[in-house]
């Protein structure tokens, strides 16, 4: 009896957020996506809790189409999915409408019993606005004024509403159109929610293609916004000069490049990436200039410390320079001031305290660092968790660093203890989607050599 029971309450159950991993990359669930659909087909939107009303086409590359006049999907939701300050709304979408055309269409809507979340764009009479709605509240009317000049007809659009209560953004195809509306909010936590329509009885729905739509616990950035229009979210892939000291190629870059050489007792670990004794062992080479000379600028750096972090012995991590000891670019443990430093072409960016990195530091196991900047905007992670948050530091990028030191400073000092796994420097400031995406696929790329 006790089986029948539970087994009855799991079928009465919504779709769990589970559900999302099928639509989304570890890199947006680690920016906190809590429901994301991309209706490839009726069973996938099914399972992943919707009823089907009218008869819209599915497609496994291109999304729903809705009619106009009766399709839509309805999700039954767990709660949570939208109760969250701060939230993000992403929908890429091809209206089959123009944005002067008397059309009063819902893009998407949870219920309006008094948890309405909904963007709409309203007929002739309200003169073409977009509405935008979150925790039951009207944000702003969106003039076509401000985004008719974006808007394409029979083209993929995507609209990206980002918001905290009292500063809500929204982007279409990269564009801001609504810039920190200071209309506040409470976070509701909304029953069912509606893709193409405003209650799933028509009246007001969607006439066009629905391609996606994803759901934010975090408010988006404008950066973000841009590369989910342009879809180059995940273009640094391809970018910059890679060290996998895991791989065949061993001491030089991943395109047979930059080679690096053993300085004392640095050797190859067994397992991945190379073994510093923390007394005499580090790489150093010639490498090409333009690799560090650039703003914006990022780093990576996957490394397994032998050491805590707040051990008494300074530690380099890495060491850039043009040879001459000028220019240096390079993070170090300062344990004289028990705090991790920071530099960029001589300018000393930021100094994180021992305490905030040892919160986020595993001893003995794979750790990522990455540093994200631009001149006078320059972040810092560890394992995905921002340490260093923009910090205002202005530098000037140099032309000449022509010499990588991995292991210790370019002196052959303050030795690094431990193994260094992968080396990576990019020539763009990687936003957090994109910081999340290397934490996860290069962690998943060390494990698995």
């Amino acid at each position: 009896m006790k089986r029948l029971l539970i087994a009855f309450l799991l079928l009465a159950l919504p779709v769990q957020a589970g559900q999302v991993t099928r639509f989304t990359l570890p890199a947006e669930r680690m920016r906190g996506v809590t429901w994301a659909d991309d209706f490839r087909s009726q069973t996938s939107c099914e399972d992943n809790g919707a009823t089907v009303t009218g008869s819209p086409t599915f497609s496994v590359s291109d999304g729903v189409t809705l009619d106009g006049t009766t399709d839509c999907l309805q999700y039954d939701l767990c709660g949570h999915e939208f109760d969250s300050d701060p939230i993000s709304i992403v929908i890429e979408f091809t209206p089959d409408f123009d944005y002067d055309e008397d059309e009063y269409s819902f893009f998407y809507c949870t219920d309006n019993a008094g948890s309405r979340y909904s963007m709409s764009k309203y007929p002739n009479a309200w003169a073409n606005a977009i509405n935008v709605r979150f925790g039951n509240t009207s944000i702003d009317n969106i003039a076509a004024a401000s985004y008719s000049a974006y808007w394409k007809v029979g083209e993929r659009n995507t609209i990206v509403a980002s918001s905290t209560s009292g500063d809500t953004d929204v982007y279409l195809n990269g564009h801001l159109v609504l810039d920190s509306s200071a209309t506040a909010w409470t976070p509701k936590e909304p029953p069912v929610f509606i893709v193409g329509d405003y209650d799933g009885l028509g009246g007001n729905n969607f006439d066009g293609t629905i391609h996606s739509v994803k759901v934010f616990h975090a408010k988006l950035t404008a950066d973000e916004a841009e590369d989910y229009y342009d879809q180059t979210t995940f273009a640094h892939q391809n970018l910059g000069t890679t060290w996998t000291f895991c791989n065949s190629t061993l001491l030089s870059d991943t395109a047979g490049n930059n080679t690096l050489s053993v300085n004392g007792t640095a050797s190859k670990d067994t397992l991945c990436g190379y073994t510093y004794d923390g007394t005499t062992g580090y790489l150093q080479g010639t490498i090409n200039t333009g690799i560090f000379d650039n703003d914006p600028l990022s780093i990576v750096i996957v490394f397994k410390p032998d050491f805590d972090y707040d051990g008494a012995t300074d530690r380099m991590f890495f060491d850039a320079d043009d040879g001459a000891s000028a220019h240096r670019t390079y993070l170090w443990h300062d344990t004289t001031n028990s705090e991790y430093d920071l530099y960029i072409h001589d300018t000393e960016i930021g100094s994180i305290a021992e305490a905030v990195v040892g919160a986020r530091w595993i001893t003995n196991q794979t750790n990522i660092i990455v540093m994200s900047g631009e001149s006078g905007d320059t972040d810092l992670y560890l394992n995905g968790a921002l340490l260093m948050d923009s910090d205002a530091t202005a530098w000037t990028a140099q032309s000449d660093v022509d010499r990588l030191t991995v292991g210790a400073d370019y002196t052959g000092a303050d030795f690094y203890d431990g193994s260094i796994q992968f080396f990576q420097v990019l020539p763009t400031k990687l936003t957090q989607l994109q910081v999340h995406d290397i934490t996860a696929r290069v962690r998943r790329q060390v494990q698995n050599q």
